[in-house]
């Protein structure tokens, strides 16, 4: 375990972090106003998920391997833009779902917004490069095993995370009660999510190593 005072830096760090807007903000936030509590607690559960995935990819040094091998990182790379810019489009050009059902698709349920979560947490980039060049600085191979802190400051990460996206959930939601009925404010928060995807693909694409 890493020593207290190392614990509660880093738990300060990522509290920074984490208020910091970005594309896990934008997401929360659509969903929250747009699609209701449930939607959003699937969300909010899935980009922690997406997290962890990243915190176990770096303890493994999977991270590093990534980012040594060009070919593999491209690849990765483009198939994620192109989930997270499929998505997007397919909100932009979606009808506006009857009896307030905001910016979800018809079909969507809270297993479709787990998984289109989890996805857009393992390909925040925020997030994975937090992981790859922050998150190490914090971990002190002569207290123990190092996969083991790893671990353990991905759990308090995702902690945090969760936290900041509940408090986003239910504040959203209060707020989407009074105008989720609106014709007019759905097709505005399709297409703010849908903005927030195809553009969060865009930066994917662009991004390097």
């Amino acid at each position: 375990m890493p020593e207290f005072s190392i614990l509660a830096a880093y738990v300060a760090a990522v509290a920074v972090i984490t208020v910091v807007p970005g594309p896990g903000q934008a997401v929360m936030i659509a969903k929250s106003v747009g699609a209701g509590r449930s939607a959003a607690l699937a969300t909010a559960l899935g980009l922690e998920t997406g997290t962890m995935v990243h915190c176990l990819l770096a303890a493994f040094g999977l991270s590093a391997v990534l980012a040594q091998v060009p070919v593999a990182f491209v690849v990765v790379k483009v198939i994620g833009a192109a989930y997270l810019i499929g998505i997007g489009l397919r909100s932009l050009v979606g009808r506006t779902a009857p009896h307030g059902r905001g910016d979800a698709s018809p079909d969507a349920g809270w297993a479709t917004n787990y998984r289109q979560a989890v996805m857009i947490g393992v390909l925040n980039p925020k997030v994975a490069l937090f992981f790859m060049a922050f998150l190490p600085q914090f971990v002190q191979p002569a207290r123990g095993l190092v996969i083991l802190q790893f671990l353990v400051l991905g759990v308090v990460f995702c902690t945090i995370g969760l936290c900041f996206n509940v408090i986003i959930t239910f504040a959203g939601d209060l707020l989407g009660r009074r105008i989720r009925d609106s014709r007019r404010w759905q097709l505005w928060t399709r297409r703010a999510s849908g903005t927030v995807m195809v553009l969060l693909g865009i930066r994917l694409a662009a991004q390097r190593v």
